[in-house]
């Protein structure tokens, strides 16, 4: 085995109709001369009747395969011989075409055999010798264009990977993994992220300590119930001084029991508390908008970038095609070689189309993953979602006829805001905050005249021992009843705390008024993002239609430019302004289509609803609520 500029040599392994090794006996022998001088190890191995046998015949330490056509094979013997290369994870290589690669082998550069030219060829050249012509004068070449074609399939299971310029050149089958993890939707991606996205879950914990605090603030309304205990120990000669009046040990062990009648500060920071929590609450609601917005514009943007992706592999097609019509047209002499310059020149530009289309693909799918709280780089199959979804009850294909006129969008724009105004939650946790501090403005005028009135009980045994435990001669009976209880009530009002008071009472009207005119204020915001966001979502969805039209408007001048050119009639710029013009229109109905998506997405979380969330029924309502809002307004609205 030869060694070549210090690399190690390939082995190959050739596997050979054993008809053509007895047709051509110096096959061997000539493919050794042929590579004699290369680094590479050849073996031949026939294939016959029996597969088994043609893979028990390749060597153990062979690291690659040559596969010439086979035609004796039949499909699925060439299947079985596929998957036992497979099997053993050998790279493959075939000389007859895509079919081959198609049935599992890994790689060609050889196109689509085309079985009808080769026949029509084969037909003028019997008509020719016919006609009188010599056999051996005609032309039995047949030139077919490469074009590398890699199943990706194949790839994935022989544990081979191509780099990123081998798969910008080449034409991939089976590029996505036949298996992924999932398969997820719009839907499921919208539903997924309000279960279990990290930064909602962070908002359940901090909710559920806000309920602790409401459970806080009402404990102090209820029953509080406490035992003490204590115990002292004196030396004996101070304790035979006081003559039993403080015992050289003494111990005690009590309970105390004790019950709030009325606070008015204590019952407002208990309702104040729950209106804080009813604030947090929609807090949590207000960022559970927001996460599965993010996670519908995500989901988007992946089928947007698969869109695109496929656009650009789709345009780099088109100019490999555009630069084989260029070689036809130098070879008969209608252009010179600066045109394949430039069509090669823009393939590489369109090869690094394609390489930023597959990482942004690549990156919307990480975005997808982390906001559901999945595997950063896990695999998973989309599904496509079109304008004709049922559950989007709010798109505008569904209530066009609500749009359909200034008049008739002017009165659907007031119908979402006023559902906006009901759903919203930022106006809602504003809604709390201003109940919040109305009471505690109400507790802060009642402290001048409501006092705080309780009531309790305490019972409190006692232990005596050692010198001065026992009472004096003159009163033999003082400590007979170790037991001490007390019955009490209090009532208390504060007359006057330094001006206190007064500027509670101030500070609590000054937050009010600030409150309330932060509530206006996200009214107005709100409102503003509802009208604005439907009037962008009204433009995209219009924008389809017209990209559309644009698209194919493009796309016929672009196979009526490319015939022109293939003829001789126009130059190379104006076919590369009818591809890039086509391109630019394709993208374009793309954009729209995901625009007006990513749009209407924007208009329910502005409102505070989504779709995706309504059941059937709810769903109707909102189309009879629709109505009816119409109605009243005056507009007789057609048939859908």
């Amino acid at each position: 085995m030869a060694r070549c500029h210090g690399r190690r040599p390939i082995r190959w392994k050739n596997a050979r109709d054993s008809l053509k090794t007895e047709a051509v006996p110096n096959l061997r022998r000539a493919t050794a001369a042929i590579l004699g001088r290369s680094d590479l190890d050849i073996d031949l191995v026939p294939v016959g009747a029996s597969i088994d046998e043609a893979v028990a015949a390749i060597p153990a330490n062979a690291e690659a395969i040559f596969v010439t056509p086979l035609w004796h094979l039949s499909s699925s013997d060439f299947d079985l011989l596929a998957d036992a290369l497979i099997e053993r994870r050998l790279p493959s290589f075939s000389t007859r075409g895509r079919e081959d690669v198609e049935q599992g082998i890994l790689a060609t550069l050889r196109r689509q055999e085309n079985y009808i030219r080769r026949a029509r060829r084969v037909a003028l050249n019997i008509q020719e010798v016919l006609a009188g012509a010599d056999p051996g004068d005609l032309a039995v070449e047949f030139s077919r264009n490469q074009a590398l074609t890699i199943n990706m399939a194949t790839a994935r299971a022989i544990g081979v990977s191509p780099t990123f310029y081998s798969m910008t050149e080449a034409e991939l089958l089976n590029e996505e993994p036949a298996q992924a993890v999932r398969t997820i939707s719009l839907a499921d991606v919208m539903r997924e992220a309000s279960r279990v996205n990290t930064d909602l879950l962070a908002a359940d914990q901090s909710v559920a300590a806000g309920f602790k605090q409401v459970r806080q603030a009402r404990g102090a309304l209820l029953p509080q119930l406490s035992i003490s205990g204590g115990a002292s120990m004196i030396d004996s000669d101070r304790a035979d001084q006081i003559v039993g009046l403080n015992p050289e040990r003494r111990a005690s062990v009590g309970a105390s029991l004790d019950q709030l009648i009325y606070s008015d500060d204590v019952k407002a920071g208990y309702a104040i508390q729950r209106e804080l929590q009813n604030q947090r609450s929609e807090e949590r609601a207000e960022l559970r908008l927001d996460v599965i917005l993010e996670a519908a514009g995500n989901y988007l943007d992946v089928l947007r970038a698969k869109t695109i992706e496929r656009i650009q592999k789709g345009n780099l097609r088109l100019t490999r095609s555009n630069l084989e019509l260029a070689q036809s047209r130098v070879e008969i002499g209608q252009a010179g070689r600066e045109e394949l310059f430039r069509w090669e020149s823009q393939i590489a530009t369109n090869r690094k189309a394609v390489v930023e289309a597959a990482a942004f693909r690549s990156q919307a799918e990480i975005a997808v993953n982390r906001v559901l709280n999945r595997p950063i780089e896990e695999t998973f199959f989309t599904r496509e979602v079109g304008l004709d979804d049922p559950e989007l009850v709010s798109g505008f294909e569904q209530i066009r006829p609500y749009i359909e006129s200034p008049r008739a969008f002017r009165i659907f724009r007031s119908f979402m805001v006023r559902d906006a105004f009901e759903y919203s939650p930022e106006l809602k946790q504003l809604d709390a905050l201003v109940r919040a501090q109305e009471r505690e403005l109400a507790a802060s005028n009642r402290a001048f005249y409501v006092p705080t009135i309780g009531v309790g009980a305490t019972v409190e045994q006692f232990v005596r021992g050692g010198v001065g435990s026992q009472p004096p001669p003159e009163f033999p009976g003082l400590f007979a009843d170790r037991t001490n209880w007390q019955l009490f009530a209090s009532a208390q009002l504060p007359l006057f705390q330094g001006y206190s008071m007064r500027a509670r009472r101030g500070r609590a009207e000054l937050e009010l008024d600030s409150t309330r005119l932060q509530q206006e204020a996200i009214r107005q915001r709100v409102e503003e993002r509802v009208r604005s966001v439907l009037h962008q979502t009204g433009a995209s969805f219009v924008g389809i239609d017209l990209t559309r039209d644009g698209a194919e408007a493009a796309s016929r001048n672009l196979e009526l430019v490319r015939q022109r050119y293939a003829a001789g009639i126009v130059d190379i710029l104006t076919l590369l302004d009818a591809q890039t013009q086509a391109l630019g229109a394709d993208l374009a109905v793309a954009n729209a289509l995901f625009d007006y998506l990513i749009d209407l997405m924007g208009t329910q979380r502005a409102v505070g609803r989504f779709d995706y969330y309504r059941s059937p029924a709810d769903r109707q309502l909102f189309l009879d609520e629709l109505r009816e809002f119409f109605a009243v307004s005056g507009y007789t609205v057609r048939s859908p």
